[in-house]
């Protein structure tokens, strides 16, 4: 997709940066720190590890889905979380020293209970404490800030780029 956009006549190649949200936000950390066509990055609502948020969460979108892996495969959440830990190797943890800190934005919702707020807040620190919002929301209920994170996030690459 960067190869593409980076030859668009509509767009300049030297002022691309990446938006994500949950997953997204977890993808465009570790973009962040592979593709340097990609000048600023806004991760919102992300976390890690990788592991450590499929293993902690709340949600119950999450929830369901594990116990049934864990009841298919007669395993318990100890030796599933052994394997992720084995397996897991893009993970945003473990690229966070290779992201330049002064190129990302994050968002954090202090009452997420997808990504957890532990794993949002360990994965900033890894980052070297990038700015950040931090929300009184949780993951779902970020939404209706919605308005404040366009806003901030369009204020942060016109800041940057």
């Amino acid at each position: 997709v960067v190869d593409w956009m980076a030859v668009q006549e509509r767009v300049d190649a030297d002022r691309m940066g990446g938006f994500g949200i949950s997953m997204g936000g977890i993808a465009g950390v570790i973009t962040a720190a592979v593709e340097p066509r990609l000048r600023v990055h806004v991760a919102v609502l992300a976390g890690g590890g990788i592991p450590d948020v499929l293993i902690s969460t709340k949600d119950r979108l999450l929830t369901k889905p594990r116990a049934k892996y864990l009841a298919r495969n007669q395993m318990d959440l100890k030796t599933l979380e052994q394997q992720l830990r084995q397996r897991v190797k893009t993970d945003p943890l473990l690229l966070a020293p290779y992201v330049d800190p002064d190129r990302l934005f994050m968002v954090i919702a202090l009452a997420d209970r997808t990504i957890g707020r532990a794993n949002s807040l360990r994965l900033w620190r890894a980052l070297q404490k990038p700015q950040a919002v931090f929300l009184p929301l949780g993951h779902y209920t970020a939404y209706f800030s919605l308005p404040f994170l366009k806003y901030q996030s369009l204020r942060f690459f016109n800041e940057r780029l």
